[in-house]
């Protein structure tokens, strides 16, 4: 068995988390999280792109409110990651369309995709269709794509592992760990679905 991770969603942020996958639909008002355990020591990078195009670093989570303050780079081995954070998830706005989680896991620092990155940020109050927005998106997008894209696996936990469990809206929730197989070094795995 390998990295632990799981991609779950709460419809309306009402009821229980269900793991979404490549190719899922999802609607607007919709919950999500992902909860993550790195089988070693080394770097998560998690991206999204949104269904305005929009890139958005989920992890690290520097800047989002709220966000765990233990969602830092480098992580540890065996410790569990709540992105955004244990008690809060993302909610799905209304703009439709299909969205992307890139995940990136390294045993040393990205330094090319954290540079790009914060090249992006530095831009954050220019204009989204801007030509110095459009190109820093673009050198993001290559940078990303040149990693190799192994199609994204999850098995569920068969070792008895015990359920990750968390309170969020004073409910008290529980998942079984999910494990991506095969997970290689160089590589980003990606989940697209359907926002509508």
């Amino acid at each position: 068995m390998d990295f632990k991770i799981n991609y779950l969603y709460r419809a309306n942020g009402i009821g229980e988390f269900k793991p979404f996958r490549n190719g899922s639909v999802l609607h607007s008002g919709d919950h999500y999280k992902l909860i993550f355990e790195p089988s070693i020591n080394g770097y998560v990078y998690i991206f999204q792109i949104d269904s305005a195009h929009k890139i958005v670093r989920l992890f690290p989570t520097d800047n989002f409110f709220q966000a765990s303050a233990e969602n830092r780079n480098p992580v540890v081995k065996g410790q569990r990651y709540f992105v955004p954070a244990p008690h809060k998830s993302f909610k799905l706005d209304r703009q439709v369309g299909e969205e992307t989680i890139y995940l990136v896991i390294t045993p040393t620092p990205d330094a090319k995709l954290e540079a790009l990155y914060k090249r992006m940020q530095a831009r954050s109050n220019v204009d989204e269709s801007s030509p110095e927005r459009l190109r820093a998106r673009v050198e993001w997008h290559n940078a990303i794509t040149k990693l190799r894209a192994p199609e994204l696996e999850l098995m569920d936990d068969d070792q008895g592992s015990p359920p990750i469990t968390w309170h969020e809206q004073g409910e008290q929730f529980s998942v079984l760990p999910q494990y991506l197989k095969n997970r290689c070094e160089e590589c980003v795995y990606i989940v697209n679905f359907q926002h509508r």
